[in-house]
């Protein structure tokens, strides 16, 4: 072999690898990288092949073609191409050009097929859902991909199988595009966007299954121009429905669909599926259309058009009513069933139907409508209930006007008018709608009545939410009055609740007034839990409000001499003692003064300076 691959994790890149005896690379390894290489052309692009196989993976998780910037592999001209052989598991094939020249527009074909999964191989997985991930396996002597007695869970996806890399012309694979023998439990195409193959201008089928291959699952391919059937279970032509689907051998027969028309209504394909199969199962079916038809009338699917799913009933029974974008008159649809019972079988093509153009549909006829709503109240309008649609499909409202005194939209094919707030009166706005056919939009007018509704009150104001400390009772603290929609009401007022200062106040006629004497000290502001109740509809509204008390300079309640003893005999401005006061307001700063009143004959003998008392003559206790 030019490279026998011994150690994990090593890469072989950037190589010509022509005219071994053996295999161009062997991989006996683990988490190897194969990019990047010429194997079995020269660098004039012509045959120099090996003896044996291009590659040959006989180890796991490993990858054969592009990784990050490294492109894939020219793995032409061998006795067979890309090989995943023995219990294997997890290697990946992409972005390789298998049998192709190296620009991939020519036959450099593969003496045998130019991948096989074979003899326990498992997990492998050839293509993938981008284009960077494709391989062309294309101008092979036998298949193009080859399944043989392999350990199941294999994928092939995305790939271009018979055609030449720019997808536009054929370099077909002498036998089959992909064959299985003895082979079950893979997936050729898949689910997600881009998982489909193209399989195009092979020899014979583009897939064939042997009668030893079952539970294997064709899934959005695009099959075409192949010299014999699209899709051949047991390799012997057209496999006939039979009762019940009790068969057995390839894929376990499975029954294919049959078509019931194929037409273009109101700008859309429209077509039917019905099965025989086995009973309560679910099946996907596949849809494809091709500008014509196998000679066998039986597929193929040039594009995929998508799936839809349907379960039989007790007698296996089933029915799948589905709809597409258009597609041109003539063209020829046809089908595919899978079984999701767990076994996954697909079934060959269905036999094919034309596709034809019904006439453009008749103008609808829309009749005026009247709605009814509340003030404030949106209501929900089924426009079309009372409208004919004509020869075309459902009605479908395409726009609205706008109303005087509120707002229109459309929801889910019906019309919500919303009247502007506290509106009641009249008022109305269009609609148009078609049938499926722009030229026969059609318009008329909706007339709403809006009945006026009393709301309740919606909030309570106090004109005055202050009072100054030490107000008698019976002090006005303020008015109440009520945010309402405007109406004539009859409003009363009263203090509701306990967990609140309510007994300090009272209410009459609206006024909220004083029931004691507030004190800043002791409390600076009441909670209070006030109501207002419409007399006329007994709609209520309650609110928390805060009344504040204003703090009242009070007058000091004591004054202290910090001492009242003084010897005989001193002169004047001798020191009696401090002054102080006792006062509820703290921090007031004051000033003291002497002052006529009873007792005041002594005054003249002393003099505050400050808060100092000092003597103001010689003091004589014998005097």
């Amino acid at each position: 072999s030019g490279f026998k691959i011994q150690a994990n994790t090593s890469r072989i890149v950037g190589f010509y690898i022509t005219k071994f005896s053996g295999h161009g690379v062997e991989i006996a390894a683990n988490d190897v990288v194969v990019a990047c290489n010429v194997i079995g052309l020269n660098n004039a692009g012509t045959v120099a092949g090996n003896n044996n196989y291009g590659v040959k993976i006989a180890g796991n998780n490993n990858i054969v073609g592009r990784l990050g910037s490294l492109t894939g592999n020219v793995v032409s001209g061998n006795f067979f191409g890309i090989v995943a052989e023995g219990s294997v598991s997890g290697n990946i094939i992409q972005g390789n050009f298998v049998g192709t020249s190296l620009d991939g527009s020519q036959d450099r074909g593969n003496e045998n097929a130019g991948v096989a999964i074979a003899f326990g191989a498992t997990g492998t997985t050839v293509g993938g859902s981008s284009a960077a991930d494709r391989n062309v396996i294309s101008g092979n002597d036998t298949e193009g991909v080859y399944l043989v007695s392999d350990g199941g869970n294999n994928q092939v996806s995305g790939n271009f199988i018979g055609l030449n890399a720019a997808g536009t012309a054929g370099i077909p694979n002498t036998l089959n595009g992909v064959f299985f023998e003895d082979s079950d439990n893979n997936t050729i195409g898949g689910t997600s966007n881009g998982e489909g193959n193209r399989i195009a201008f092979n020899r014979e089928d583009g897939i064939s299954v042997d009668s030893a291959s079952r539970n294997n699952r064709f899934l959005a391919n695009e099959i075409f121009s192949n010299n014999q059937l699209g899709i051949d279970l047991g390799n012997d032509g057209v496999t006939p429905n039979d009762n019940g689907d009790g068969d057995s051998g390839a894929n376990d027969k499975q029954n294919k669909p049959i078509l019931a028309g194929a037409l273009i209504d109101n700008n859309r394909l429209e077509t039917q599926a019905v099965l025989s199969s086995t009973p309560n199962t679910t099946f996907r079916i596949d849809f494809f259309a091709g500008d014509s038809c196998d000679s066998s009338g039986f597929g193929e699917g040039a594009t995929f058009l998508g799936s839809g799913s349907m379960t039989t009933n007790s007698g296996g029974n089933g029915q799948l009513d589905i709809n597409f974008p258009p597609i041109p008159d003539g063209q020829q649809v046809t089908a595919t069933a899978t079984s999701n019972n767990g076994n996954g079988n697909t079934s060959e093509f269905s036999e094919c139907v034309s596709v034809f153009t019904l006439s453009p549909p008749a103008a609808p006829q829309l009749t005026p409508d009247t709605a009814t709503t509340n003030e404030d109240t949106p209501v929900t309008i089924d426009v079309l209930q009372n409208d004919f649609r004509g020869s075309g499909s459902a009605l479908t409202i395409v726009a609205v006007g706008d109303p005087q005194s509120g707002t229109a939209q459309i929801v889910d094919n019906q019309i919500v008018y919303t009247p502007d707030a506290n509106f009641s009166g009249g008022d109305s706005f269009f609609y148009s709608a078609h049938n499926g056919n722009t030229a026969n939009t059609r318009q008329t007018t909706v007339r709403v009545q809006v009945t006026e509704i009393v709301d309740g009150p919606s909030d309570i104001l106090l004109t005055s939410d202050t009072v100054v400390e030490g107000s008698p009772s019976g002090t006005r603290v303020g008015r109440f009055t009520a945010v309402t929609d405007g109406s004539t009401r009859f409003l009363s007022f009263s203090l509701v609740g306990s967990d609140n200062d309510n007994s300090n106040f009272s209410v009459f006629l609206g006024t909220l007034r004083l029931a004691t004497v507030p004190d800043f000290e002791t409390k600076s502001s009441y909670v209070l839990d006030v109501q207002v109740r419409d007399i006329v509809t007994n709609q209520r509204f309650s609110k928390r409000l805060t009344v504040n008390v204003t703090d009242a300079n009070d007058a000091p309640t004591a004054i202290n001499l910090s001492n009242n003893r003084i010897d005989e005999n001193q002169s004047a401005g001798v020191t009696v003692g401090t002054l102080s006061s006792q006062d509820v307001d703290a921090g007031d700063s004051h000033s003291y003064a002497l002052v006529d009143g009873s007792g005041s004959d002594d005054n003249a003998k002393f003099r505050i300076n400050g808060s100092t008392l000092q003597t103001n003559a010689l003091l004589d206790f014998e005097e």
